[in-house]
């Protein structure tokens, strides 16, 4: 994989996901996430969606329910029950 056509498909600047860079570079997802992975260790800031939208108020399914507990409206168990 060229890790400069990687770079400057992530700075385009819209939401690529791993399965449409992996199709651009002619390799897997997973050989996108390592090549990402990689890259973020080198010192590239790369952002994934819900990291770059938490601001607009998106959530994991997980943080939601752990508010509702700490809010104390469900319990513990139902969040569990429910947890990803």
């Amino acid at each position: 994989m060229d890790k400069q056509e990687l770079i400057s498909l992530l700075r385009s600047g819209d939401y690529v996901s791993g399965a449409e860079l992996g199709k651009a570079l002619g390799v897997t997802r997973a050989a996108v996430s390592k090549a990402v992975s990689a890259l973020k260790r080198e010192g590239y800031q790369i952002d994934s969606v819900l990291a770059s939208s938490s601001a607009q108020g998106m959530r994991t399914m997980d943080q939601s329910l752990f508010n509702l507990v700490k809010q104390g409206t469900v319990s513990k168990e139902v969040a569990l029950q429910h947890a990803i």
